[in-house]
């Protein structure tokens, strides 16, 4: 019921889920495309790199969520762990977005590290 797409995914997923190229529709229009042809998919989380995410629930307005700021190390691991970590909080009752500014400040830290999976502590990131 949740897709996690990245913007570098995103031609080939939207060509494999919704059976055709897309081209100039802005991505509410796909989205809304997604949710007609797939019933059961009920959230979109679209990763855009340094911008930050896109959330699209099923008949709501979406979220933007600007990425944490950080010096990037490497990118190894970022969109795993923005996938992740907003799964986590959102599955721990977090709202949409507040999981999400959760999941850019994970993610930002990740970036900030040449480390596969740096030392933390999930409390770091819960303080707003």
């Amino acid at each position: 019921t949740i897709l996690k797409f990245s913007e570098e995914e995103n031609p080939l997923l939207l060509s494999l889920a919704c059976g055709r190229q897309f081209s100039g529709e802005s991505l509410d229009e796909v989205a809304e495309k997604l949710f007609q042809n797939h019933p059961q998919l009920q959230i979109i989380l679209y990763t855009r790199g340094s911008i930050g995410s896109v959330i699209l629930e099923r008949n709501r307005p979406s979220l933007t969520v600007p990425a944490a700021k950080t010096e990037v190390v490497s990118t190894v691991g970022a969109g795993d762990s923005i996938g992740a970590s907003w799964l986590c909080m959102y599955l721990w009752g977090h709202s949409l977005d507040h999981a999400a500014e959760i999941a850019s400040r994970v993610s930002a830290f990740m970036v900030a590290h040449k480390e596969v999976i740096p030392k933390y502590r999930i409390q770091e990131f819960l303080i707003k």
